[in-house]
């Protein structure tokens, strides 16, 4: 009753207009709802952008979307798994050089040994373990 009332006072004061109806192409459809799959354009950009409810936009989704299914729930991770998958690869190659390093210092120590053992005529590294 109330609402009656609004409408018939907005339209004798001229503040009444009525809602224009739009009717949108399915290519537009298709077209919007392909770039919000690609992440081209977020569901809000379209809402203002166009002046459509939130909820006509996500039946363009799930009408003419190819991977979007409406009920299926769809997990967004931080770091995709070709990015996470990059940084053990350049965990790895870190840990390799490392290694390498490692096994340089170890050669290079073992020949300071024998060259010291044949200086001093006797074998050190058996000095050095008996000694401990």
């Amino acid at each position: 009753m109330e609402d009656n009332m609004d409408t018939i006072n907005k339209l004798q004061s001229g503040k009444y207009q009525p809602r224009k109806v739009r009717i949108f192409s399915k290519e537009f459809k298709k077209d919007i709802a392909e770039k919000i799959e690609m992440r081209k354009i977020s569901i809000k950009e379209v809402k203002k952008l166009y002046n459509v409810s939130d909820t006509s936009v996500r039946k363009w989704i799930y009408h003419y979307s190819k991977n979007l299914i409406q009920g299926c729930r769809m997990v967004v991770e931080k770091d995709s798994e070709g990015y996470q998958i990059q940084k053990i690869l350049d965990r790895n190659s870190e840990l390799e050089q490392m290694v390498g390093k490692k096994q340089i210092e170890i050669e290079f120590l073992n020949k300071v040994i024998e060259l010291c053992s044949e200086k001093l005529g006797y074998d050190v590294k058996k000095k050095i373990i008996t000694k401990q």
